[in-house]
């Protein structure tokens, strides 16, 4: 038979964990069970033979963490102006984010044209990628973090930031008295 408990700790005792200030009495382990809040526990457990012997009680901290980064594509301009010959424009897409505790992974950056989100960039930092956009379309982008335990960001279902791409013009008198 294996006996348990398991008591919520300051996150700081992770970094110190001695196996001491543990409170509650010990559950007979029977399944595979799961610790849903966000911070340090101190498991302590010790097994008992079929002779009554009880072992020395042994302790480990582990830290919970189920809260998912958080991520955002910079604001973009609402208007981003291509010059009158121009069909494409290049243009920065820049990203963030932060994790309380694990650190994030990855980041994955989406963009939406036509209604539907597709991936484009993953990266594995923060930072800035040129993007092509066409004349004439509305782009959204939106960033989707993943920490290094595996948490993954519920990302904006109307995207971070969106720029329209239009084509610049010069206001032109056709009657040769100069520019309006």
């Amino acid at each position: 038979e294996t006996k348990y408990r398991i008591t919520l700790m300051s996150g700081e005792y992770c970094d110190m964990c001695d196996g001491t200030g543990g409170s509650g009495e010990f559950l007979t382990y029977t399944t595979p069970f799961t610790i849903p809040e966000d911070s340090c526990h101190l498991i302590e457990f010790y097994s008992i033979d079929n002779l009554g012997n009880e072992e020395i009680t042994k302790y480990q901290c582990v830290y919970v963490d189920n809260t998912p980064p958080e991520s955002v594509v910079a604001g973009q301009p609402q208007y981003r102006e291509a010059g009158p010959y121009e069909t494409v424009v290049w243009f920065p897409v820049c990203w963030d984010g932060q994790d309380a505790k694990s650190g994030i992974a990855n980041y994955l950056i989406e963009v939406k044209d036509d209604g539907v989100w597709e991936e484009w960039y993953t990266s594995e930092s923060s930072g800035c990628k040129d993007y092509r956009g066409t004349v004439g379309q509305t782009y959204c982008f939106r960033s989707i973090a993943t920490d290094n335990i595996g948490n993954i960001e519920t990302p904006p279902e109307e995207g971070d930031t969106c720029t329209n791409i239009i084509t610049f013009t010069f206001p032109i008198n056709m009657y040769g008295e100069g520019w309006n």
